[in-house]
């Protein structure tokens, strides 16, 4: 009698176990699948709230979750968006850039300056060269193609006075970067978990 206890013991030990291995790979899985569908949303700009509130209570790593919260309502600014929204600043970062280098000479020589305000010609490729000119050249052309990046990486080239116009731009930018690769980080981490079942 002993012995039969002392067996189903060990089965019940063992099935306990079973269920708590299946129940373990099950939250796996579902956490995986969770991420992937809220990686999906960032990268789609669909807004994600009950997404990300799901992989969290899945038990996500909290600090893969803090960078995507500010645009889990509304949902990551598009390209689309980001580039209007610059093409938008530009004519006060021009007029801040013309007021630095505006001439300090007599009269003639500020009329000859103004002058050459009135009329820009933008060539069709961006302009080399890392002056304040060439550089909102650029951007001009790189928010025209929705070239978001590369309009950022001149950006913040421009002097502190220049660009100051676009600084919650570039937040916004850097904020955007950050959600993407804490999606594609947690993408990653939930899957190689689940592989490791």
């Amino acid at each position: 009698m002993q012995k039969r206890i002392a067996d189903l013991e060990q089965s019940a030990k063992a099935a306990r176990d079973d269920i708590a291995k299946t129940g373990a790979a099950d939250a796996n899985a579902r956490l995986a699948l969770s991420a992937a569908a809220l990686r999906d949303a960032v990268f789609s700009g669909a807004p994600y709230a009950a997404l990300l509130a799901q992989v969290k209570s899945l038990g996500a790593d909290e600090k893969l979750l803090t960078p995507m919260a500010p645009f889990a309502a509304g949902g990551v600014p598009s390209v689309q968006s980001l580039a209007q929204e610059l093409h938008a600043l530009l004519p006060a970062m021009v007029k801040i850039s013309g007021a630095q280098t505006a001439p300090q000479g007599g009269f003639i020589e500020r009329l000859q300056a103004n002058a050459g305000n009135l009329v820009r010609v933008r060539p069709v490729d961006a302009p080399a060269g890392d002056d304040t000119a060439a550089v909102l050249a650029r951007i001009e052309v790189a928010a025209a193609k929705a070239d978001v990046g590369a309009a950022l990486n001149d950006v913040v080239k421009l002097p502190e006075a220049t660009r100051a116009p676009a600084q919650a731009w570039i937040a916004k930018m850097q904020a955007r970067a950050a959600v993407g690769t804490a999606a594609r980080t947690l993408v990653a981490d939930t899957s190689r978990v689940l592989g490791s079942k």
